[in-house]
C-alpha cells in the first residue's frame, strides 16, 4: 500500500505556480475550496516567496517579524476521462493518498531530513475545530530554499471531501518566544 501511496505522491501533478500574494485571489480560493479564512489580529499580508518545495497562495506575518503564517489550498483534482474501450484505469481515492503528500511535504521543507512522521488528529477534534474529515500536523527544520527564512516549521494540514485539502504552516525560530501568538491563530482556517 505504502508503494502505491508513494507512487501517486511522485505522479501526483506539480502544484501551480506561486503568484503574488493577493488576499482578493485568495478569498476566491477560499471561496471554491469552502472555507473560512480568520485573520490573526495584528498581522500584516506578505509577499510569498517562490520556491521548489511548497508553493503556497496567502502568507501572513506578526508585527515582531517572528512568526509568518504561510497557507496553502489544493482543490481536488477533477474526474479521469472515461476509459477507453477494453481499458481500465485505477484511481486511488484522495483519502488515502492525503497522509502521503503530507509527509512528501515535510520532506520536501526540510530538504528530506524530516525525522517524524505526521501525527493524525483525532476524527473527533478534526471534524470540531475545522470541520474537517481528515487531519495530520508535525514540526520540521525548515531548510528548503524559500522556506529557511526562519529556522522551524509547524504545519498541519486539513482536507475535506469534495472540498479541499488545506495547508497550514507557522514559521518562526524559537517555539516558547511565538508559543501563544501560534495558539491564538491556529484556527485560522476552517470548512464551511
Amino acid at each position: 500500500m505504502l508503494s502505491l501511496v508513494l507512487a501517486a505522491v511522485v505522479a501526483a501533478p506539480p502544484a501551480p505556480a506561486a503568484p503574488a500574494s493577493n488576499e482578493k485571489a485568495f478569498k476566491e480560493l477560499l471561496a471554491r475550496a469552502k472555507v473560512t479564512y480568520t485573520a490573526p489580529s495584528g498581522f500584516k499580508e506578505v509577499p510569498i516567496e517562490k520556491n521548489g518545495a511548497m508553493s503556497y497562495e496567502f502568507a501572513v506575518r506578526d508585527p515582531q517579524k517572528t512568526l509568518e503564517i504561510r497557507i496553502a489550498v489544493r482543490l481536488p483534482s477533477p474526474p479521469p476521462p472515461p476509459d477507453k474501450p477494453g481499458t481500465r484505469s485505477v484511481r486511488i481515492p484522495d483519502e488515502n493518498v492525503f497522509p502521503g503528500l503530507v509527509q512528501a511535504t515535510m520532506l520536501n521543507l526540510s530538504n528530506g531530513e524530516a525525522s517524524q512522521a505526521p501525527k493524525a488528529f483525532s476524527p473527533t477534534a478534526v471534524k470540531n475545530e475545522f470541520n474537517a474529515d481528515s487531519g495530520f500536523t508535525s514540526f520540521v527544520e525548515s531548510k528548503a530554499a524559500g522556506w529557511n527564512s526562519f529556522k522551524n516549521c509547524m504545519l498541519y494540514a486539513v482536507r475535506k471531501a469534495g472540498a479541499a485539502e488545506v495547508y497550514v504552516f507557522f514559521l518562526f525560530d524559537d517555539f516558547p518566544t511565538v508559543e501563544g501568538a501560534v495558539r491564538n491563530a491556529f484556527h485560522v482556517v476552517k470548512f464551511n
